[in-house]
């Protein structure tokens, strides 16, 4: 009778145990799943925020190109104002150089009037 007893007594004692086990294996899986979830969550907002992230390149990337654009379109203005002030002057020199020549040919030609006389 006692060790019936005693083995009521350790069975009781074991099932204590296993249900205590139990009730923390299931408290373990609960917390578990809701890390896999939190880990899921911060995944898709790390999806979001790297799509983000490419997009604000891209818009980035748009915005330096325009300048680039526009710098290049103001260097070609820029450019293109220097031919012309180039050019201009290069008109300037042939005048003038005509001008030399036709005073140099006047002054040629009052000296040989001079020498005439």
């Amino acid at each position: 009778s006692s060790g019936i007893n005693a083995e009521y007594g350790q069975a009781a004692a074991d099932s204590t145990v296993m249900a205590h086990v139990n009730t923390e294996v299931e408290r373990w899986r609960r917390l578990l799943r809701e890390t896999e979830e939190r880990v899921r969550e911060a995944k898709a907002n790390n999806r979001v925020l790297e799509q983000k992230l490419d997009a604000t390149r891209l818009d980035a990337d748009k915005k330096v190109l325009a300048e680039l654009t526009q710098a290049v379109v103001d260097k070609d203005k820029q450019i293109e104002e220097l031919k012309k002030e180039l050019d201009e002057g290069y008109t300037q020199m042939q005048l003038m150089e005509e001008f030399a020549e036709e005073l140099h040919a006047s002054e040629a030609v009052r000296e040989t009037n001079q020498l005439d006389k």
